[in-house]
């Protein structure tokens, strides 16, 4: 009769169609899981903040000081452009670019006198304060001396460092045959003075993350 109980027992479970007791111990109980939130390559840009870019434009007046020797009597004197300056930077990067138009008077040596017109462009990396910057120059007028006068030119490419430009030049006489008092290819020395700065914009913006 004491086996005939656990029997009875296991029998009635199957037609009432309940599991036995094992089987409900055997379930698994269900576990609350919360997903991790994963980083996203469009999220991490968006979490860095976008470099401030400035874009700006100004008009300069410059006064120059120049000297040009080399084969011929040395030439110096001093000139005036009004220049148009366009200026970009963002973040690390920067860059500057100037057209100027003036004029000038230099005498050779002490044997004649010129009066051009002059033509400058430059461009700079801003970010490298005194370093970095290149320019170049064309001018063209009359000069006379010793009884002669002509039309005459000169040309020149130098290296900017800050206000102060060193390179070499070339004087041209313009239909007529080079006097003995004109210098030709020579080193070549420019002092720019700002002497005042109007008509400035400025936009500021930021850079698109993604280019």
């Amino acid at each position: 009769m004491g086996c005939l109980r656990p029997m009875v027992a296991l029998a009635s479970l199957a037609v009432l169609g309940l599991p036995p007791r094992a089987a409900f111990a055997d379930d698994a109980l269900p576990v609350a899981t919360t997903p991790l939130p994963v980083a996203t390559s469009a999220a991490v840009a968006a979490d860095i903040p976008a470099p401030d870019c400035v874009r700006g434009r100004d008009e300069q007046g410059i006064l120059g000081l120049l000297f040009d020797v080399g084969h011929g009597s040395p030439s110096f004197g001093a000139r005036y452009l009004q220049q148009h300056r366009d200026r970009h930077r963002c973040g690390d990067a920067g860059e500057l670019a100037s057209l100027g138009l003036g004029a000038e008077v230099r005498g050779m040596g002490t044997s004649a006198v010129a009066a051009q017109g002059v033509v400058r462009v430059a461009g700079a990396d801003e970010t490298r304060g005194v370093a970095g910057g290149f320019s170049a120059e064309a001018a063209a007028g009359v000069a006379t001396g010793l009884g002669r006068t002509f039309a005459t030119g000169s040309v020149a490419v130098l290296l900017d460092l800050g206000p102060v430009g060193v390179g070499a030049s070339y004087q041209i006489p313009i239909g007529a045959a080079r006097p003995a008092w004109l210098g030709s290819l020579g080193l070549a020395l420019r002092v720019n003075i700002p002497l005042l700065t109007y008509d400035a914009h400025e936009e500021r913006y930021a850079a698109d993350p993604h280019r």
